[in-house]
This record gives structure tokens, sequence and C-alpha cells, in this order.
């Protein structure tokens, strides 16, 4: 029913006038089912003794549980069971927008809760590259124990960097392979920012038949809820207009584009009429 109002002009007009989110934008669609629910009802262990956590950020679990889903297959298929980390909020909405002393106090909460996988030897891996960065810089940054921050930022990891370490250090041999034949790839700015795009540049290197290129996109212009709101909307749209759109334009139809960012494949859907992935959603492996 959320979904349905959301899509509606009086809906929209509501929105614009009492939140100032311009009524171009159609909000995020809920999903269904909660990734956490999908993971209670439906994960079977593999009884292996490798093992790793899956910070459930709110992208994945309230929106798109598909994504989280598709991240617990290629973990399995790498041969590590995965728990599903249900640690509260990153605080990366807080911390963007100046609420620094709500997002230390609720934020410690979560990086305790997430501290109870690493000292039972887990890594923890994100999907989303605002979340993880909150977690590995900002939070850490914020709160006074310094243990904490240090266990923190030495085993919080983005996925794509956990999966290509552990291949490049031999604990996981086989192929990957991608579901496409040709894809462009958007990095997000807290990516290319703080731990890069080079992690997933070798896992679609060891792809055989895979042509990709990752081109100077810039930022996507949506910067979380700045795109939305109707004061900004103007230049966000600018900000996609001066490279990531026209590239995006210039793909045949049959090249994917993988956006790692939530707000990313929002913005792209926003202002073309292509649909952008994350990337577990192109990547199997097959282990030897």
């Amino acid at each position: 029913m959320v979904n349905y109002l959301q899509k509606t002009a009086l809906f929209r007009k509501l929105t614009e006038k009492l939140l100032k989110i311009h009524s171009a934008r159609i909000l995020p669609d809920y999903a269904s089912q909660t990734l956490e629910s999908w993971y209670r009802k439906n994960y079977r262990p593999l009884n292996s003794d490798k093992k790793v956590a899956l910070f459930a950020d709110t992208y994945i679990n309230y929106h798109e549980p598909h994504i989280g889903i598709e991240a617990i297959r290629l973990l399995n298929q790498c041969g590590f069971d995965t728990e599903l980390a249900v640690a509260g909020c990153c605080q990366r909405p807080r911390i963007s927008n100046g609420f620094l002393k709500a997002a230390k106090l609720s934020g410690s909460g979560t990086l305790e809760n997430l501290d109870k996988y690493i000292r039972r030897g887990m890594k923890v891996v994100v999907c989303e590259p605002s979340c993880t960065t909150a977690l590995t810089d900002d939070l850490p940054d914020l709160i006074e124990d310094e243990a904490l921050a240090q266990r923190i930022q030495a085993n919080v990891l983005a996925l794509d960097v956990f999966i290509a370490d552990i291949f490049q250090k031999g604990e996981i041999q086989g192929q990957f392979k991608v579901k496409y034949e040709s894809l462009m790839m958007h990095g997000h700015c807290h990516q290319k920012s703080s731990f890069g795009t080079r992690a997933l540049h070798y896992i679609l290197d060891q792809a055989d038949g895979l042509q990709y290129h990752e081109p100077d996109t810039g930022c996507c212009g949506m910067a979380g809820s700045f795109g939305y709101e109707k004061e900004h909307y103007d230049i966000s749209g600018k900000i996609a207009d001066l490279s990531l759109i026209p590239e995006i334009n210039k793909l045949t139809p049959d090249t994917a584009i993988v956006a790692n960012g939530f707000s990313c494949r929002h913005q792209i859907s926003h202002f073309t009429d292509r649909k952008a992935l994350h990337w577990v959603e192109c990547v199997e492996f097959e282990r030897k």
C-alpha cells in the first residue's frame, strides 16, 4: 500500500510541501519481506569452518533484500557460512546531516553489536559503500573506545574487498563468472574516495570473456537525501548530466550497468530508462 501511495501525485505534492522533497522524486519501494525475515526462514548453514557476517544495512534489509540474498549466495559459493548481522544503523544519515551526538550514541551500540561477531573470529562484510565508510571511518572517529574502533577498522570490509583478498591469498580457488558479456562500472563516491574499485576490477578480471570499463563518471549527484530535496533537485540532475548520464546513453542495450551505491542506482533509474545492478547480482563463483 505504501509503495502504491508513494507514486501518486497527491502524495508527492504533499511530501514536497511538508518535507521539501521534490515532487518529481519517487521514494524507494519497501520490500514485502525483509532480508532478516528471509534469512530466518530460508538460510541453511553450510557447516563450514569458514564463517563471515554480512551487515544488514537499511537498504538490503528493507528495500532491496534480493541484493543481500545474492551476497549470501556468493559467499556460500566461496565456501563461507554467512551469519546476518542485524546490528543497527551505520548512522550515515545522521552523520551526513551533522547530528554527530545522536550518531555517536546510537552508533556505539551498532559497533558493539558488530564486535560480537569480530570477537568470534569473523570478518564483517558490507554491501553498501556509504555504510562501509560510516562503520570504518566516521563512527570509529566519534567513539571514545579506541580498542573497539581499531577492531572495527581491521575487521569490517566492503564485500568486494573481502572476496578479492581471500582469492588473492589462495583461501579460495576457482573461477569467477559474470552473467553478462559487457558491463559498465560506476563507483560510489565513498567507495572511490576510501577503498576504491580495485578489488572489483580484480574480481571482474578473473571472468573469462567479459568486457567491462569504468569511465570517469564522477558523482551521480544524488548524495543521499541531497538529490531528493526540492532546493537541490535541479543541481542534482546537472551533476548527473556532467558525465554519468552521457556515459550511460552511449551504452548498447545489452551492456549491464553496475553501481554499488543505493543512491546511485536510484539516480540512474530516475534520469535514464536503465536499471543499474549491484555487482553481486552479476557475479558467480565456481569452486575447484
